[in-house]
Parts: C-alpha cells; structure tokens; sequence
C-alpha cells in the first residue's frame, strides 16, 4: 500500500489519539515511474472512450437518409492517448459540411438564379448528385421553392461531446485507482 494510516489510542493519565501516516518509498518511485509516461499509461481507457463516441455520434446524427451518420470516421490514432473522429460528408455544392449545418443550423437560403431552388422530396430526389436527373417528376420527387427558410440546429454534436467528456474522466479517474 502506498499510504498507510494507522489509529491508536493510549490510555494513561490523560486519552491520547495518535494518527501517523507513513508512505511507502518503492511503490512512489513506481507510481511516479508509471505516471512519468502518463499518455502510454492512459491510452487503452482514451482509445475505448474514442471508440464509444465514435458509435454515440453515429446514433446521435439526425437521419433521413442516414449517408451522413454513416460518415462518421472510425478512431484515426494520431499518437498515444490521441485520437482523431471525422465525418466529411458535404452538400452537393462541396461548399459546407452537412454535420455542421445539423448542428448549427443554417441561415435563409435563396436559388442563385431566376429559375428557383431545387428542394428534393424523396429518395430518388435526394440521392447524391448535382439536382435534376431525367426521369424525375416535380411535385413528386422534386419542388422548385423562392426560398428555404432557416433552420436551428440540433447541437447534438455539443451533447455528444458533454457525455463524452464525461465518460472520458470517469475512464481516466478508474485507470488512476487501478494503481
């Protein structure tokens, strides 16, 4: 043990409370040893922690075709303890990322030309491209709108982060009891 505390009372004239506290000099000079490479030492309990939030942002992602939940990266390890989650998915445009506009939201959006804004309404609609495809019908997999009116985001990418945070010190505070 590294730190014992022993309790003894002595009974003479007067009642005296004794209290020492000693340190065990070898399992310091381990403890320190262990702790002097701490981002060896922490890196399974960081990498199962990269892990688990890896899966939460994915059940965490609003869907409706479900291509950027999917999109989430698996844990790149960057370096020991360092870990690196990604999701790149982009609009059609290639201008912004979709996560950030279910997070944030986003701004009125307005057509660039006279013609309207192409706004899908079903899958064949929304599949990957670059909007109109032959065959599509309007009204039924395709409208033409003035505009796209604002949307709030959802933070869940802040919520995902706060639960992660916290699962991340309880993981790190149980390796340090371990010792």
């Amino acid at each position: 043990m590294l730190v014992s505390a022993e309790q003894g009372f002595c009974y003479n004239v007067f009642m005296i409370s004794e209290f020492s506290v000693t340190i065990d000099d070898k399992e310091l000079k381990d403890l320190i040893k262990k702790l002097s490479n701490a981002d060896e030492f922490f890196d399974g309990a960081v990498r199962n922690i990269a892990l688990a939030a890896s899966r939460k942002l994915k059940e965490e992602t609003p869907k409706d075709t479900g291509t950027t939940a999917r999109a989430w990266t698996a844990p790149k390890k960057l370096a020991k303890s360092a870990y690196r989650i990604s999701n790149e998915e982009m609009t059609s445009d290639k201008q912004h990322l979709i996560v950030e506009i279910l997070n944030e939201g986003r701004r009125e959006v307005l057509p660039k030309n006279s013609g309207g804004l192409f706004i899908p309404l079903t899958g064949k609609g929304k599949s990957r491209g670059e909007g109109y495809k032959k065959g599509m019908k309007y009204g039924i997999d395709f409208v033409l709108a003035q505009k796209a009116r604002a949307v709030k985001g959802s933070k869940f990418i802040d919520k995902a982060v706060e639960t992660i945070a916290g699962d991340l010190e309880n993981a790190v505070a149980k390796k340090i009891d371990e010792l």
